[in-house]
Parts: structure tokens; sequence; C-alpha cells
């Protein structure tokens, strides 16, 4: 039996007044022991205890330990511990080499502590074991506050009483884990990205350093992300957060939304600075990794260099800002009569969320400033200023996927901030990333599997409605039948023999008294498409009301091919490779390699009989076919040349490897074209880096500010509502208002004017050279 089991066995029988006691003269097998009973001791006796460096510590043949008071202040300081405290053990070393007590002296000359509460705030009795330690670390990488942390260990404890350490030194504890966390970042991430390849081999990610090799821009993207943007990439959000890593990058999400409605994550991009620059790379090697397609329409904040980057890069692109971004102040900016319930919220919402014409938002946008006497309101001016880009009625014929009203973006930053802790490390960072990635991606699976499963037994539905249910997703199908209420309020009149129909509000209760008395709606080569002047169609890709009226006084019983949009329907991800592409549900007749051939085959054929007839015809075929094998080689060089730059899938699957060709010789057969591989998988601008270049950079620097940081955002007028606001600043002279202001004295040179800290005396001695007022 060790020491600490021999007291405890003789606590009962014990003559000595602690359980602990260190009598000379007691062995220990290892120092570790000896410091364990040392401390027992010092926690009955209510003191703390240190292992000092006296004692012949480097020959190893003695060790001292002694009170945390022991030795005297340094000048200068104004409150300290150390009282020069004499307390202490001296081990030697015994023949088989262990410890015994060869000296001890046990008088303190300053106050014990007496409580549990009080004893355990000395360091030593603060340690954590190391099943403890890891629970910390487990619960801290999982974004949960240290309050929470330190109830947690309470429950874990048994009450909150026993547990060994405070607050403060938990705190001590989590910064240590960051510490270790943050050590070889930039390696550690990569073995990160290793990892994650191995699984996932469509695994890609681009960095670019700067001028000292540090981590400038990283981006990464998985491959179901990029499956899901082959499917869904037509229209996608930007947004930028902050405060989710210890280097205080900005983080850029590129959102989407799914044919079930859901926000779905295309990938993620740490950035240095938001400059135009870095803005362009973001956006041109993101198409870069998800194979050449451009988005058609783009969501972003009112960030000018954002804009600039976007009109470069993406320039067929449509950039329009999201509402969340537009709309975010204007609880503030409008005080109470923006209040939650209020009349004018209600038709605030109404305006900026109905799919309008630009006759009615005007009138609309008219009407509620008369209503609500808000014509000279400024933050209403600049909104109808920059209306073009946030109202539907100035962009409805862009398809949006009615993102333009949701808060895409601005969600998945929330359900990000759930996942990583602030000021966590780069490869933390990826890690919890990667844990909303799988979140998503199980909740897609969840709408998969009702859309697949669960049945619609609907009896009491329109035939167009019972034809819907076979091919739109059940979220899709829920907003398709919300039009088809909507269209109970509508009577459809013929206008033109089968042509155009106006179509009527017949019910007073929903009709608003800027919207329109009627809305025409034209019918295309007998039913093959429908046209409204509303434009919810090409805005959302789903039939409106007014359309579905039509069809019902017509008698139609399933909705037309060309309205069936398949981003919305359950074959939404039935997309193959280029060679398998003919075998999709709906291809077209030009995309079938069967057609193509047949075509060609024939006109070919028809060529070579009518060149044959004589010299001259001959000529026009030879010349003919000379023409169309020039155009066809600069076409194939072109989309070689292309493909090579990275903005078609130049990456390809070899080995279970991603390899990608360079920037480099872009000409097909020259000599500088070569082949880079990398294990880490790195493509677009970074696929021509070796894995010893990416092994070499560095984490990205970050200097901390003097003095103390500031909070997370600055506070807006909203955070202020309630509160005992400053009082503003009385005009005139101050002796004329009643009550002498009153004047700053230097603590140090006593001149009136400014005080001891903006004092220049203490860096240059000019402060006789200051006015005195």
């Amino acid at each position: 039996m060790g020491p600490i089991e021999i007291a405890l066995r003789n606590a009962p029988y014990r003559k000595t007044k602690y359980i602990f006691e260190p009598l000379l003269g007691i062995t220990f097998d290892s120092e570790e022991e000896a410091y364990s009973f040392y401390n027992m001791y010092s926690w009955e006796v209510g003191f703390g205890i240190k292992k000092d460096c006296k004692g012949g510590r480097n020959v190893q043949t003695s060790r001292d330990f002694s009170c945390l008071c022991s030795r005297t202040a340094p000048g200068g300081q104004i409150t300290t511990k150390k009282t020069g405290c004499k307390a202490m053990i001296r081990l030697l070393r015994t023949e088989n080499d262990g410890w015994y007590i060869s000296r001890h002296v046990a008088e303190h000359n300053h106050p014990l502590t007496s409580s549990c509460g009080e004893t355990k705030n000395w360091f030593s009795h603060g340690r954590l074991d190391q099943c403890a330690m890891d629970m910390i670390k487990y619960l801290r990488e999982n974004n949960v506050s240290l309050g929470k942390v330190h109830c947690i260990m309470g429950s874990m404890l048994g009450s909150m009483e026993h547990i060994p350490f405070t607050k403060r030194s938990l705190r001590s504890i989590c910064q240590r884990i960051a510490k270790d966390q943050m050590d070889d970042d930039v390696q550690k991430t990569l073995a990160v990205f290793r990892k994650i390849r191995e699984k996932d081999p469509g695994f890609q990610f681009s960095v670019l350093p700067d001028a000292d090799n540090r981590i400038k821009n990283l981006m990464w993207i998985n491959g179901r992300a990029r499956d899901q943007y082959k499917y869904f990439g037509d229209v996608i959000t930007f947004d930028t957060t902050y405060c989710t890593n210890i280097y205080k990058m900005p983080f850029g999400l590129f959102v989407g939304v799914n044919n079930h409605f859901q926000t779905t994550i295309f990938g993620g991009v740490f950035m240095k600075d938001e400059t135009i620059p870095s803005f362009e790379w973001v956006f041109s090697e993101f198409v870069s990794l998800m194979g050449g397609k451009v988005p058609t329409t783009v969501f972003t904040d009112q960030c000018a260099a954002m804009a600039a980057a976007l009109k470069n890069v993406w320039k067929d692109a449509t950039h329009l800002l999201c509402k969340w971004h537009v709309f975010k102040d204007a609880p503030a900016k409008l005080g109470p009569i923006y209040k939650k319930g209020s009349a004018f919220r209600k038709l605030f919402h109404k305006i900026i969320n109905d799919m309008l014409t630009v006759d009615e938002f005007e009138r609309a946008w008219a009407y509620m400033l008369d209503r609500f006497d808000l014509r000279e309101n400024e933050y209403l001016s600049n909104l109808y200023n920059k209306k073009e880009q946030w109202a539907k009625a100035y962009f409805r014929d862009s398809f949006c996927a009615r993102m333009s009203s949701t808060q895409r973006s601005e969600s998945a930053n929330h359900m990000l901030k759930k996942y990583v802790p602030r000021n966590c490390s780069m490869n933390r960072f990826i890690l919890q990333f990667n844990k909303l990635l799988f979140d998503r991606n199980n909740a897609e699976d969840t709408a998969e599997f009702q859309t697949k499963i669960v049945k619609n037994v609907r009896e009491r539905a329109w035939p167009v409605e019972k034809h819907a249910i076979k091919f739109y997703t059940s979220a899709v199908h829920g907003l398709f039948r919300k039009e088809i209420d909507k269209a109970t309020n509508y009577f459809a009149v013929e206008k033109t023999y089968k042509k155009e129909y106006d179509v009527v509000h017949v019910n007073p209760a929903y009709k608003h008294p800027w919207g329109r008395e009627k809305i025409t709606v034209t019918v295309n080569n007998g039913g093959e498409s429908y046209d409204c002047e509303c434009g919810l169609y090409q805005h959302f890709g789903v039939l409106c009301s007014h359309a579905l009226r039509v069809m019902f006084l017509l008698g139609v019983y399933e909705i037309p091919e060309a309205h069936i949009k398949k981003r919305w329907t359950r074959s939404a991800r039935d997309l193959l490779p280029g060679e398998l592409k003919t075998y999709e549900q709906g291809t077209l007749c030009m995309e079938s390699m069967t057609y193509r051939h047949k075509y060609l085959y024939v006109q070919g054929v028809e060529c070579v009989e009518q060149g044959n007839k004589d010299l001259g015809a001959f000529d026009i075929v030879a010349n003919g076919f000379q023409e169309i094998r020039k155009k066809l080689k600069q076409y194939f060089n072109s989309k070689d040349i292309v493909a090579k730059r990275g903005v078609v899938n130049a990456v390809e699957i070899q080995n279970n490897y991603y390899t990608a060709e360079s920037d480099v010789g872009v000409e097909s057969g020259s000599e500088t074209d070569r082949t880079f591989y990398n294990s880490y998988g790195a493509a677009g601008s970074s696929a021509g880096m070796s894995d010893s270049e990416l092994l070499s950079m560095r984490a990205p620097s970050w200097n901390r500010p003097p003095g103390r940081p500031r909070q997370n955002r600055f506070k807006g007028a909203l955070d202020y509502f309630g509160k005992r606001q400053p009082k503003k600043k009385k005009s005139g002279n101050d002796e004329s208002d009643g009550k002498k202001k009153k004047k700053t004295r230097c603590g140090d040179c006593k001149i009136i004017g400014h005080n001891s800290t903006m004092c220049k005396k203490k860096h240059v001695d000019v402060c006789s050279e200051l006015p005195e007022f």
C-alpha cells in the first residue's frame, strides 16, 4: 500500500491532527505521489502548494514543495499573495530511487482558508484529471459556454459544491485548450483535409497565399456540395460573418435552396480582407471548383466591393440585394410604428413580399406613405431609391427560386454560430463546419424520405393539383396549393378567342386599394404555355393563381410540360454525366446522341449525292467541308483552353485522387503542359501546388490591438431602446446654461485641458508647452 492509502485506512485511529500528516521518513514511489500527498495535507490545513526550484533540482537528488505564499513580492506591485511563508517539505532520494520526507516546516505567516469554497481557489487545488479535461474539451469544441460547462460538471459530480475548480481556473483551462489547437494550425488543417478526402474523393479546396507565404484566402467544397450545385446552383446567396475564428478573418458562405425548399450550403471561404481583388478571387475560384457553372442570380448584402467584383467576374449574372440586409435596420430607423403586430408593419411586409407589377408597387408604396404620413422619412426614401435591386416588380423576369423573400444566408450564419465557437482555430472550424453540413444533409434526407413514402390522400382536389402531386415535392406542392387557393378569388373572362383572358378579382375581402382590377393571361400554342402579367412563374418557377384560374375555365387537367420546372420536382437530381446524359428523364431530342447522329448522317449523304453530280457542285461541297473542319478545330481548341484554365471540369478522378492541370502552357501539345499531384485535394488556382508547398504555408497573421477588445459588433439604435440615452450637448455658451462645465486637470502635470492618460510628459517632456485654459 502507498502512503495515501495507509493514511486513509488509519484515519479513524490516528493520533495526529490531520489525516495526511507529512511525518518525517514517509517514503513515496514517485515525485507525483509525494506531491499528491502534500497537496491533500494542504487542503486539510487551508493553503496551496507549488514545486520549488531550489534544493538541487538539477542534480535530481532533492525536491522542495513549498507554500504558494513563499518568497516576497517584487517591488511596484499593489496586491500580492507573497508573504515569505516558510512552510514546506523537502524530499530526498532513497536507495531504491524513491523519495522520503527529510524536512517539514508547518508554520505559516498568513491566514489559512477555512471552507471548501475558499480552499479550492488555491491554484494547486484547481487541477483536473485527464477525464475531466477531455470532457471540458469536448464541450468547448461544441460551442458550449463556460457557464454551462461549469453547470454540466456540477451535475456530473452530483453537486456544484463538488466541483474541484472555479470559473476562473476553468477559463484558464479553456485558454490552454485553444492554444494547443492553434499550434501548427496549417498542418492540422491540411491533415483534416486529407482525412475528409479519404472519405470524399470529390472534396476540393483552393488557397491564396500572400507575399509572406501566409494564408490570405482559403476556400473548400465537398463532393456532395458540388453535386448539389449542379442541380440547384442557378440561384445563390453570398454573405460574410465575423467573430468565428481566432484570426478575425471574415467567413463567407455560398448558400442555395434545394427542391424541398431547404437551405443547402455549397461552400465556405476564409478571407483576410473584403476588397475587390479578394472578392474577385473568391467568385472566380468558386466557379472553377464547381465545374464552370455560373449562377444566373446572386443575392448579396450592400457591400460596394462585392458588387464591383461580381460585375467584373460574373458579368452575365443578375445581382440583387438580400432583403434581410436591406430591411434589418427598419426597427431602429422607423421606431414604434414598426412594432410587432402594427398595421404599418403588416402593410410594409405585404408590399415587399407579394408579387406585384410595377404600377401596383408604385401605387402601394404611395398609399403606404400617405396613410402613415411618411413622405419625409429619410430611411424609406433611401429604400425607394434602391427599389430596382430588392422590389420583385423590377426583376420579376429573373428566376430567384423565391429566395428574395427569405433569409437563407443569415439563417445559415445563425446555424453556423451554433456549431462553431468564437475565436476557434482554423482546423477546429472546419471540423465543426462539417457537423453543420451533416445536419443539413440529414434534414434533406428526411425530406426525401417524406416525399417518397408519405402520400397525399386528399379526396377533394382539382385535377391540376392531382397531377402536381405526382412530380412536385411535398414542400413545393404546399406552395402550389396556396396558389390554387388564391385562384378561388378570381374569375376569368375571355378577351380574345382562346388567346387572351382577363382575370378579375371578385373577392372584396382580399382586394387591396392599389391592386389591379384585372390581370391578362395569354395562352400560347393552344395551351402549351401560359404568360401572366404578374410574372410569378418566371420569378418562382410555379404557375400563378391567375394562370390556374384560366386553366380551370378551359378544363385543363394537367400542367403543361413547359411549366414543370425540374429543380422543383422529385427527379431534380436526375442528372447524369455527359456520356450518359441521353438517359435522363425529360431529355430533349437535340441532346440525344442518336438523334444527332441520324440527322448529320442524312444531311451528309445528301451533300455527297449533290456534290457528285458535276465539278462545280463538288467544289462547293468540298470547300464547305473544309470550312466546317476549320470551324470545328477552332471550337475544340477553344474548349480545351478554357477547360485547362479551370472554368470547365479540369479535375478528373484518377486513382481516387483529383489531378489538375496548371495555368502554365494551356495550349495543347506545348512542352510546358504539366500535371501536378497533391494528396490534400488542392484544385483551381492551387492545383499546381505540391504537398511540400502546401505544408510550407503559415497561418494568417493577427496582432491583437492594444486595449480592451470591443464587443462582437457595434450597437445600433435599437439596442438602446429602453435604456438611458446619453444627454445631448447644450447649444450656446456653457455659462449661459446655468451650470459651468467642469474642466479636466491632469493628475501628473496638474495642467488643465487633458487627463493623465493623454499626458505627453510620460513620453516627451513637452507638457510645459501646452496652453493653459
